[in-house]
């Protein structure tokens, strides 16, 4: 049997038993020493349950404050959330068998996507870690900055990618720079015990401090860390944990499916090369591409929305823990679950206008009383088939920089109506408007496959309808912006198709 002796600041552990590599076991068995005259400092096992037994020695042990006196034979249960300390009282090193079983935290996983349709490990490593710089240059304005903890971003080999500042109780006892952020104990313990696939590693210093490690997965490989956290959690409300936990899942997701789209874009593009070299344009290559062109389409779209909306309900799930910030989660995860499990489906648009309600519900907790929304819906029109996700990238631009300079009161207007042969949705603000320039600018990105919200809209709606459909921008600087699209209208545009969602 091969022991491994891990030497802390109190002692040591010799841990006796551990899961070997590949092993489905999770199960630790150690022995703590706890020299004379230390303590092991009140900490709390938010994903680990434990069994300790008195080998031999004298000492206190605390749970939640309350103090017992153990010697030899004693035993005791630490379940998951409680806070508990050892201090050793006699001469001789105080000697506790530990039995440690973590779980996992249920709720906060970070699934693999199942359909991604690419091996990850066939993807070159510098590959990967170049779109992860990506995606942490495109958040850390938008996203991070929100946030009153420090994130860092590393890659699966702690690489720092982005580095918040460390606050002065690290700085002062771990002499931690202001720049570089990477938690020692975080790493000595990736360094020992590594760290579970698709959960949150939540680990407390002898400081007090509480360090959460949040993986990126693609295709059931660790690709990165996300690492928040540096708080107490004693001197927090649950609400705002259990947010702290939700918000690193939902960016690590993030990450995740950009780092998919720019794979799928990659094979997207080695396609598109085969083509032009073979010149062999066979029908079954074509449909194949088109299917992969659409795929591509659906999920820029949903990252599109992914982080913007992240970034508008970051700062509302950190607060105090509210019914408005309860509410905001509730719609945030209705909208996540849609994302994921409508990709490429066609549904009536009265469905689309109850997601695209929800997603206002998320502005009108930003905005306050300050926003006026103003819904003019026709129940005939509504009945017809869209593809799911076409309206939200243009309601979002009204918000991400339409009312982006205003102060007064920000209207909305969102309807749809049945007008002879064709179905009309108009969107309106009184928002800033766009400038001529910006407007001829918009215009010639809608004309290519751009990442633009608007134009990847317009080239969606464009594959389903050709030259049938129109999409116009009405704005002038400072005068708001509305936008009409016009859909044609038959019989078969209706809700008779079987394969139509009917969620």
């Amino acid at each position: 049997m091969t022991q491994r002796t891990q030497t802390v600041y109190w002692g040591s552990i010799d841990w006796v038993i551990e899961p070997e590599d590949g092993s489905n076991a999770s199960m630790r068995i150690g022995i703590m020493n706890i020299e004379p005259g230390k303590s092991q400092v009140e900490h709390v096992h938010f994903s680990d349950e434990q069994f300790l037994y008195i080998v031999s020695g004298k000492g206190e042990h605390y749970i939640n404050g309350e103090g017992n006196i153990v010697t030899a034979g004693d035993y005791f249960h630490c379940p998951p959330g409680v806070y508990h300390a050892t201090h050793n009282l006699g001469d001789d090193d105080l000697r506790i068998m530990v039995v440690s079983v973590p779980m996992n935290l249920k709720g906060y996983l970070v699934k693999p996507l199942s359909s991604s349709g690419f091996d990850a490990g066939s993807i070159p490593e510098k590959i990967i870690e170049m779109y992860l710089i990506d995606v942490v240059i495109a958040l850390q304005e938008q996203l991070f900055s929100t946030l009153s903890v420090p994130i860092s971003v590393f890659t699966s080999k702690f690489m720092p990618l982005l580095s918040g500042q460390l606050p002065e109780t690290c700085q002062k006892n771990c002499k931690a720079g202001n720049i570089h952020s990477i938690c020692r104990i975080v790493f000595e313990q990736a360094k020992f015990h590594g760290l579970g696939k698709e959960s949150c590693s939540t680990i407390v210093c002898p400081y007090g401090l509480t360090v959460l490690l949040q993986t990126i997965m693609l295709d059931n490989q660790i690709i990165g860390f996300i690492q928040t956290g540096h708080v107490k959690f004693s001197e927090i409300p649950d609400t705002t944990v259990i947010a702290l936990y939700e918000i690193l899942a939902d960016i690590s997701t993030g990450i995740q499916r950009y780092c998919v789209e720019k794979i799928l874009q990659h094979d997207l593009n080695k396609k598109e090369d085969a083509i032009k070299k073979t010149n062999r344009k066979s029908l079954a290559l074509h449909f194949a591409l088109e299917q992969m062109q659409e795929r591509m389409l659906h999920v820029q779209i949903k990252n599109h929305f992914l982080f913007n909306t992240l970034n508008s309900i970051a700062s509302i799930a950190l607060r105090d823990g509210s019914n408005d910030t309860y509410a905001a989660i509730v719609d945030l995860s209705d909208l996540l679950y849609g994302l994921m499990h409508k990709e490429g489906e066609m549904l009536t648009l009265a469905q689309e206008m109850k997601t695209l309600e929800k997603y206002i519900n998320l502005q009108k907790l930003r905005c306050g009383e300050d926003l006026i929304v103003e819904f003019k819906r026709d129940s005939q029109a509504e009945n017809i088939v869209v593809p799911f996700q076409c309206l939200q990238p243009i309601v979002e631009n009204c918000f991400v920089h339409g009312f982006k300079d205003v102060t007064e009161i920000k209207h909305l207007s969102v309807s749809n109506s049945l007008e002879g042969n064709k179905v009309k949705l108009v969107i309106s603000d009184n928002g800033s408007g766009i400038s001529k320039d910006e407007r001829a600018r918009i215009k010639k990105q809608m004309q290519t496959n751009s990442r633009h919200g608007l134009a990847m809209v317009n080239h969606l709606l464009k594959r389903l309808y050709g030259k049938q459909y129109k999409f116009v921008i009405k704005s002038n600087d400072g005068e708001g912006t509305t936008i009409q699209i016009d859909i044609p209208y038959s019989p078969n545009s209706f809700l008779t198709l079987s394969n139509c969602s009917t969620t």
